[in-house]
């Protein structure tokens, strides 16, 4: 547990004093239903875990229509402070009709940054090994003589030392740049190699030496890439080198970006892993990311809960696909999905959901909950669930039951 801390600065009514504008703020944080605030501004929190006491520290006004908000996060872990601070942010855009606020200060986002930092580093250094093992092997301990793209070569000059200097970008074009052989560069070079074959009275040459005269990039020339494979992945590292350089400036990280560092590295791994098991390049089988669990190692302990939860709380329940769907979609939600047939009904939903709050505060990162029930009809209406949900339940994540007979997905908040 630890304490986070966070400011905003918010424009609010200049016509209303500042006791005023803390007792509003109050008045917003009470009628929320997890929080309890006090008359000196400390405030209970109900997180799912536990009730975690927070203080808020400051209201001070700026000018007649600017004030600095702090507040901080005591004895809580991040992801509950994450939804503690959201929730105060949604009662702070209820000050005033046209409340703005902006953030100047956030612990949670420099935690993240922290571990996004960790990300950063190990994919760029995992490329810096794959690229020295990988044409070391195919082009021999001179390969930067000879298979180095023109817009690199010459820009370092110790070439003992060039891939612990080079740039994220200069891998990657080291990777996906494309360029002729080294001897038939310049039209000088392409002279000297007609010269050759004129001295040499040959008067045809075989297909296969014309190859110098194409230009391939080091993937192509050396690994047989395909182009459209190429350019997958050279998105997702230019995608990447984005969120690089916002790490490296000190950028605000939101806890979505944070889920999108943590699954682009885990795909730019995976391209490059499954590359070098193809051509049976040696070293990469035993990496693996000092900085946290990945999304597979997750995707396993839910294989169990999930089933566990489902098979135990649902009388008459069948798992049809014991297996966990995206952790990580492409869009950055966190998806959690399995395929079932049950008899769906209010009251076997409820059990569901009040015996899954426990496991769900264990994976405060799943955005969203995805039930696929086969072959049931519901006879009760929209309304009866979103009541329940919404009222009841109170829950965070967002559950998406998809019944296949009626092709329709009911979306409870």
């Amino acid at each position: 547990m630890m304490s986070y801390h966070s400011q905003f600065l918010v424009s609010v009514d200049s016509t209303v004093d500042l006791e005023l504008k803390k007792r509003i703020l109050c008045d917003m944080l009470n009628m929320h239903p997890k929080f309890f605030v006090t008359k000196d501004y400390s405030a209970l929190y109900y997180g799912k875990k536990v009730r975690s006491t927070l203080v808020i520290i400051d209201y001070v006004e700026v000018s007649k229509t600017l004030s600095l908000i702090s507040f901080r996060g005591k004895g809580i872990d991040r992801n509950e402070y994450k939804n503690f601070s959201n929730d105060v942010v949604g009662c702070l855009q209820k000050l005033t009709a046209k409340a703005k606020i902006i953030k100047v200060g956030d612990d949670l986002s420099k935690s993240y940054s922290v571990e996004c930092y960790q990300h950063v580093y190990d994919v760029e250094n995992f490329l810096r090994k794959f690229i020295h093992i990988f044409m070391l092997e195919k082009a021999g301990y001179n390969w930067m003589d000879n298979f180095l793209p023109q817009s690199v070569n010459g820009e370092y000059k110790n070439h003992e030392e060039f891939l612990h200097l080079a740039f994220f970008n200069d891998l990657i074009e080291i990777l996906f740049t494309t360029f002729r052989d080294v001897s038939v560069r310049t039209n000088e070079d392409v002279k000297k190699f007609i010269k050759q074959l004129t001295k040499n009275k040959l008067m045809s040459i075989p297909a296969s030496e014309l190859d110098i005269f194409l230009e391939l990039s080091n993937l192509e020339r050396f690994a047989n890439i395909n182009s459209s494979s190429q350019l997958k992945v050279r998105k997702e590292l230019e995608n990447f080198k984005q969120y690089r350089n916002d790490i490296a400036h000190n950028v605000y990280v939101s806890f979505e970006t944070y889920k999108r560092i943590v699954s682009a590295k885990d795909r730019i791994v995976k391209y490059f892993m499954e590359l070098s098991a193809q051509m049976n390049i040696k070293g990469f089988h035993d990496y693996r990311s000092t900085s946290m669990i990945t999304s597979s190692d997750i995707n396993e302990t839910l294989k169990h809960e999930i089933v566990d939860i489902l098979l135990d709380h649902l009388p008459g329940c069948k798992v049809i696909e014991n297996d966990i769907l995206d952790y990580f979609g492409t869009d950055g939600i966190c998806r959690y999905g399995i395929k079932t047939e049950m008899n769906l009904n209010v009251e076997c939903m409820k059990k569901l959901i009040r015996d899954s709050e426990l496991f769900l505060a264990k994976y405060q990162d799943c955005d969203e909950i995805l039930l696929f029930v086969l072959g049931q009809s519901i006879s009760e209406s929209r309304t009866v669930w979103e009541r329940y949900f919404i009222r009841e339940a109170r829950l965070k994540v967002k559950f998406s039951i998809v019944l296949t007979d009626y092709y329709e997905t009911i979306e409870i908040y």
